[in-house]
């Protein structure tokens, strides 16, 4: 992956018209790392948007961390401290997710997108990841 040298500037450039979020995006992804391979998943998060209404949506999301960093944070007692990422899962309808915590998820095919505010106000960047292409590693294949 691209990594921004110290001397390398990094030009924002507004975006106008349809689309101007994934324009964004794109432009700023080309200098987002990605952890390679795959992350541990430390919780899950779910809900519903709109109870009992008839545009009712379930929504989802894996918080997740290397465990590499984990180690290093642990060893200094401080493993709360752990830095997180949020995967946010499209398409999903509900499904129960707690056997997910403690395995690990390969976010290889995933995509950057906004975080926002519930004002739709950007925030910063999650990982999102359609739920029927979510790469599941269980903990027994886990060194």
């Amino acid at each position: 992956m691209d990594t921004i040298k110290k001397t390398e500037k990094v030009e924002l450039t507004l975006y106008h018209g349809e689309g101007s979020s994934k324009d964004f995006v794109a432009a700023i992804g080309k200098h987002v790392t990605l952890p390679e391979g795959a992350v541990k998943i430390a919780n899950v998060q779910s809900g519903t948007i709109n109870e009992g209404q008839e545009n009712e949506i379930s929504w989802a999301s894996l918080i997740c961390y290397e465990v590499e960093r984990y180690q290093k944070y642990a060893s200094i007692n401080e493993s709360a401290k752990t830095p997180t990422l949020k995967l946010k899962l499209k398409n999903y309808a509900g499904q129960d997710l707690t056997s997910f915590v403690n395995c690990q998820v390969d976010i290889s095919n995933c995509e950057i997108v906004l975080a926002t505010n519930r004002y739709g106000q950007p925030i910063g960047f999650d990982l999102s990841v359609d739920f029927k292409k979510l790469k599941i590693i269980k903990p027994q294949t886990m060194k």
